[in-house]
């Protein structure tokens, strides 16, 4: 997607037609919109989301109307006044100037598009205008040049580039915090958005896709092994376990919403506390949420390593019996003989492992067991060939058991070691909150002590929620265990049923497509966080003041680390965050613009979308402001800044100036009488007047100048 042009008439402090032209050139792809506070460049933002989308996202509640929430679209002056008191009053909107329009021409996959959203002032209510009252209307041009209206307009806009991921591409800086809130949805964040941009999402529906023609081919196999005489008894099992099975799945999902609501008020409470009005309050409480932000995240990389230590044991547990093996045979592999074992060797062995009653897996060998009679047969094929291959067979995998043991146990100390380290930050964490939360409780406050109380509440609540789930989950393994021990019974007797061996061949695909999409999804998303890993790193240790090491965890979090270590960075300054966030997302970016046009069977193209941003320099420096105006459009699509004049610099121009295509800047036109600042915009050595007392219906508010 690309942008094209932005047209808006009576809208907000824009009175009249107003209109930005975009620039769409390889090497100068940025446009960049210099604006004094409050003259409209968030507004701007918000033209195209009401466009697209019907929303105007940083305009809620603003003023309200006998009472009512209402949102101001079209300008103040539009509306018909009288004077009250001595001042004027708004009171009914003008019929002649309320109508007002955002018309977004865009290009998507080569095709050009025209999406116009127009409506009447005195019809909005809120975010929403009373239904049927907006006009929204998208057309295409065909290959002649011709504009073709398209019926089902906000469905074609929602397969270009859907409302949930367009606030990843149109967004102001002060929000940036928002959308990237790692709490969200439940724990997972924004981990769902990022696979979605990504285009990893198409292997998701898949699955489900797959899962529920499973679960339709299961109750018909199971329905025809419940009707063979030979395995009726094993089909009424697997019949009760199934449905015992989409039960526990079912209480599973309603856990899962339940723990992501618990967790949702527990982020609200935390903020709440946080947000306190008396100032030392505010501090503590700022600092709380900060120790607590520290700790959760540790949490979540504690139970990373866990995972990992998890993986290791499942690829590498047999290699302990390996070892144990090694051990046992290292005495027989210093004999000396020629092809075959001396006399009495394996019969004085096997006679060891009976008169100790254990094998050398450490099973017990109890008399009159499948275990020992197994052992006891040996000693019938104690001095014949048959013992010596089985012996060579051996050494030759004690070599191979060696190997492996060793990097296992290299591997689980490292593991072991974060798990140690994890636990000690988590601990010191957990006092500090502690002594935080004591702190503001010695100021008496008896709205913080309730919040602090209900915190406490809502956090055992939550820790409850994720044992309840932790349970379920086991109980359902164990059913799934079930299950594949009684159809591997089932395997063993011979129905001669031509339909029950489709189903079941039917089955085996079905399993087999599910294993390719999973492990595709787990390589090509290591893969993507690899890739956007690099990126963020490689721009934080550029530009940011401090060493700091960054990391993507498996949801898509970007985790600050002391570098050399694997502390997390406490206390990176704001300044610091924003330069990580804004490098997350634009790294986001020049990943799926990579992934456009992939060709993937499993994975859908990544989206392409222009990068629009309102006051990008939030809480930083000077020294961030130019580091960020230097790899935003390196690593950028289509580039937009809309940039406060005070945050301007004019040798901001020598690492931004190459790649700008098109310039603008707002004049702002004060009333008569008002307050005139004098104030002006430097640009490669001019000066452009950004306010001016000529203030007339022909032009006030605002206006946009381009800068040529």
């Amino acid at each position: 997607m690309n942008l094209i042009k932005l047209t808006t008439m009576n809208w907000r402090n824009f009175y009249g037609e107003h209109e930005i032209v975009f620039s769409n050139e390889e090497n100068k792809h940025v446009t960049l919109i210099h604006g004094q506070n409050g003259t409209g460049k968030t507004t701007m933002i918000n033209a195209i989301k009401w466009c697209l989308y019907r929303t105007t996202p940083d305009f809620d509640d603003e003023i309200k109307i006998d009472g009512i929430d209402n949102v101001e679209i079209a300008h103040w002056d539009t509306w018909n006044s009288k004077i009250e008191n001595g001042k004027v009053v708004k009171t009914t909107p003008n019929d002649k100037d309320s109508l007002f329009k955002v018309e977004l021409k865009f290009e998507h996959d080569g095709i050009e598009y025209r999406a116009t959203r127009e409506a009447d002032q005195k019809d909005m209510r809120g975010k929403s205008i009373a239904p049927g009252k907006d006009d929204f209307t998208l057309f295409k041009k065909d290959k002649s040049n011709s504009e073709t209206l398209i019926e089902e307009p906000q469905s074609a806009i929602s397969r270009i580039l859907p409302a949930e991921l367009s606030d990843y591409f149109l967004f102001s800086g002060e929000t940036v915090g928002k959308i990237l809130d790692s709490s969200a949805d439940g724990g997972n964040g924004y981990k769902n958005a990022v696979r979605d941009i990504l285009g990893f999402t198409l292997s998701d529906v898949a699955l489900k896709d797959l899962d529920q023609l499973l679960i339709k081919n299961t109750r018909k196999k199971n329905s025809l092994i419940q009707a063979d005489k030979l395995t009726s008894t094993y089909g009424n099992k697997l019949i009760s376990l199934n449905e015992d099975k989409s039960y526990i799945n079912e209480q599973l999902v309603g856990f899962k919403e339940e723990s992501r609501i618990l967790d949702a008020s527990y982020e609200a409470i935390t903020k709440e506390i946080a947000e306190t009005g008396h100032e030392q309050e505010k501090k503590i409480g700022a600092e709380l949420k900060q120790k607590e932000d520290y700790k959760n995240k540790e949490i979540v990389r504690r139970i990373g390593f866990i995972k990992d230590k998890i993986d290791l044991i499942e690829e590498y547990g047999f290699t302990i019996f390996g070892a144990f093996l090694e051990k046992e045979v290292r005495p027989l592999k210093k004999a000396k003989f020629d092809g075959k074992l001396p006399n009495g060797v394996i019969d004085t062995f096997v006679t060891d492992l009976l008169e100790k009653h254990k094998c050398i897996c450490t099973r017990d060998l109890l008399e009159k067991t499948t275990e020992y009679d197994a052992v006891e047969a040996l000693l019938d094929t104690a001095n014949t060939s048959v013992i010596d291959n089985r012996l060579t067979k051996a050494f030759n995998a004690t070599a191979f058991f060696t190997g492996r043991a060793n990097k296992f146990i290299k591997a689980l100390e490292g593991v072991s070691n974060q798990l140690d380290k994890s636990d000690g930050l988590i601990s010191s964490y957990t006092n500090a909150c502690e002594d935080l939360e004591s702190a503001l409780k010695g100021f008496g406050n008896t709205n913080v002590a309730t919040l602090l109380s209900n915190k406490k509440t809502l956090w055992e609540s939550c820790n409850k929620k994720r044992e309840d789930i932790s349970l379920k989950t086991i109980i359902l393994n164990r059913n799934k265990i079930e299950i594949a021990k009684i159809e591997s019974e089932i395997q063993k007797i011979q129905t001669n049923n031509p339909e029950l061996e489709m189903r079941r061949d039917f089955e085996r695909v079905i399993n087999v497509t599910k294993k390719r999409l999973i492990f595709n999804q787990v390589k090509y998303e290591k893969s993507a966080r690899g890739q956007i890993t690099k990126t963020v790193h490689k721009n934080m240790l550029e530009y940011s003041h401090n060493e700091f090491t960054a990391n993507v965890d498996e949801n898509f979090n970007v985790n600050l680390t002391v570098s050399g270590t694997n502390t997390i960075a406490a206390g990176a300054g704001k300044g610091t965050e924003m330069l990580s966030k804004l490098s997350f997302i634009t790294a986001l970016i020049s990943f799926s613009k990579l992934r456009k046009n992939a060709e993937s069977a499993w994975a859908a193209p990544g989206t392409v979308a222009p990068f629009v941003i309102d006051a990008p320099f939030s809480e930083m420096d000077e020294d961030y402001q130019k580091s960020t105006l230097k790899f935003l459009p390196e690593q950028s699509h289509q580039l937009v800044i809309f940039l406060s004049n005070g945050q301007w610099r004019e040798h901001y121009e020598e690492v931004i100036g190459d790649y700008i295509g098109k310039r603008y800047y707002y004049k702002n036109h004060i009333k008569p009488g008002g307050n005139l600042t004098q104030s002006k915009l430097p640009i490669n050595g001019k000066e452009y007047k950004v306010e001016v007392d000529d203030w007339d219906k022909s032009h006030f508010g605002t206006t946009i100048v381009e800068i040529k």
